[in-house]
């Protein structure tokens, strides 16, 4: 296991073993049974400003061990992300009260030239639900450059603040070195904020704290403030 610090985030690097495998392999001419074990490399990122954590692991139990593994060794606090509510991570609220009007703050972030607004999935389940249930319709509204402004074009008379968004998909189009690079970042939620390219990650977490996506959490522990 390693460790570094980077951009306000501690970052652990955990390798392990997989679970053996036997097979048949070739070795000096010859076919032999052999057992091997594949390593993996798993990651962990903390910031202990706000307290959130993001675990990138093979399996959702492997995530799970390793959350609960940072918060009994690291935080010396096994319940820190089991308390009630502390996957209330994201919230789309800002699109919600802004409306037509809303529109991505990105002025401080010279690499950001772009932000296109992808997807916007709209319903009538409350805040706190998850999927689809609970409403008897729902619209999803895609555009590629603002199906939020595409939203209001098609029901002009639509009132996000009456409605839930479940899925916000926004574009990012960063330059770097002299080439473009874009990266699709999925919100929903109260746990989701999902993105493959993770070369801007911390700027694109920072980003979408600055928009107020990011739920304040209540005062972190001193173990935690001094992680």
């Amino acid at each position: 296991m390693h460790w570094y610090s980077e951009a306000g985030l501690i970052n652990v690097l955990v390798e392990h073993g997989m679970n053996a495998v036997t097979t048949t392999v070739e070795e000096d001419g010859e076919q032999k049974v052999k057992t091997i074990r594949e390593m993996t490399l798993d990651t962990i990122s903390f910031d202990p400003r706000t307290g959130h954590i993001k675990v990138n692991a093979r399996s959702l139990v492997e995530r799970r061990e390793l959350v609960r593994l940072f918060a009994v060794h690291l935080l010396a606090d096994p319940n820190f992300f089991a308390e009630p509510g502390n996957d209330q991570l994201y919230t789309l609220a800002p699109v919600r009260s802004g409306g037509a009007l809303w529109k991505f703050k990105n002025d401080w972030d010279e690499d950001l030239k772009e932000v296109f607004i992808k997807q916007l999935d709209v319903d009538e389940a409350e805040e706190g639900h998850t999927g689809r249930a609970g409403s008897p319709w729902s619209m999803s509204m895609h555009d590629n450059e603002n199906a939020l402004a595409r939203l209001y074009e098609m029901v002009p008379n639509i009132d996000l603040g009456t409605l839930r968004i479940e899925t916000l998909k926004l574009l990012l189009r960063f330059e770097f070195e002299g080439k473009r690079r874009d990266v699709l970042v999925t919100i929903r939620p109260h746990n989701v904020a999902s993105f493959r390219d993770h070369m801007f990650e911390a700027r694109i977490f920072q980003h979408l704290r600055e928009n107020g996506f990011v739920q304040p959490l209540s005062t972190l522990p001193a173990s935690a403030a001094a992680a």
